[in-house]
């Protein structure tokens, strides 16, 4: 308690990383800050994810990680449009309330753009 650190040590344990990523409260998150950027993010996949990035990190975003998430964002739309089932999964997790408007493959990529976002060291230790 009386002492304080700027970072963590860092460890072998990836019990951080698989919680971030599997457990169902976020993935509920991720699933919302995707439907949040969809709604308030801007007009084109660019701003949306530019936003999404200000969001969780407080920080502008670089042309290098928005460049990544782009190519994620249009890998993940594929996938889903192929695995409908999978999208559905997805987006049922949780009692958060989505916009069905949206569509369950657009949801789905966007959620995990938004795990993507949630799981960046920037977010995490921000």
């Amino acid at each position: 308690r009386d002492l304080c650190t700027v970072s963590r040590a860092t460890t072998t344990t990836p019990l951080q990383a698989l919680v971030l990523l599997n457990d169902p409260v976020y993935v509920e998150a991720a699933k919302m800050l995707g439907q949040r950027m969809l709604k308030e993010g801007g007009k084109d996949d660019a701003q949306r994810i530019t936003f999404g990035h200000k969001l969780c990190t407080g920080q502008d975003i670089d042309k290098k990680r928005l460049t990544i998430l782009t190519g994620l964002l249009a890998v993940q739309r594929s996938h889903f449009a192929a695995h409908k089932d999978a999208a559905k999964k997805i987006v049922s997790v949780g009692d958060a309330k989505l916009d069905e408007s949206l569509g369950d493959v657009e949801l789905a990529s966007w959620a995990t753009v938004g795990t993507v976002l949630l799981n960046m060291d920037r977010t995490i230790r921000r």
